[in-house]
């Protein structure tokens, strides 16, 4: 009886110590669906007023089958960096938005929101043409790779969300 107390305590204390297979969406939105919390950081990051003229965002919802940490790595050019959210989450918005100037480095704003909790920070890369998106969800793991459309594909940049038991 004394086990079964204890075992039901941490279930509850601690969570169920799995992590569920997750799946994502993704799909281009407008400026103004994109959420107001993003909208602002992207604007002090950039200097200027985001305009659906020359701004365009994509939005990938990353569904995890249960709320655990959840950390996003990133690789661009001249490096990268690492984040957790600062809440558990079981769902998370991956928002990408870029200038569509086609000028070279471009540069690539990523925002990572769940649970009222919000990351990001930006990446460049060198290219001409847009980048090839290649995504992938591996279990708790999602990845969004951009490779270089014309040439020998080598990736321009790189974003890793994942869901894990640690808190940093």
């Amino acid at each position: 009886m004394r086990r079964a107390v204890l075992s039901v305590f941490a279930l509850v204390a601690f969570g169920s110590g799995h992590l569920y297979p997750g799946e994502f969406s993704k799909a281009t939105v407008p400026l103004d669906e994109v959420n107001p919390k993003v909208i602002e950081a992207v604007e002090s990051m950039q200097g200027e007023k985001l305009d659906a003229k020359n701004f365009s965002a994509e939005k990938y919802v990353i569904k995890f089958g249960g709320k655990n940490w959840v950390n996003i790595k990133t690789h661009g050019l001249g490096g990268g960096g690492d984040s957790q959210l600062p809440n558990r989450a079981a769902e998370v918005d991956l928002i990408l938005i870029q200038k569509n100037d086609g000028r070279s480095p471009r540069r690539i704003f990523y925002s990572v929101y769940g649970e009222h909790s919000l990351t990001g920070s930006y990446l460049y890369f060198q290219s001409a043409v847009p980048p090839r998106l290649e995504t992938v969800m591996n279990g708790t793991k999602f990845s969004l790779t951009a490779r270089n459309a014309s040439g020998k594909g080598e990736v321009l940049y790189q974003i890793l969300v994942e869901q894990t038991f640690a808190q940093r």
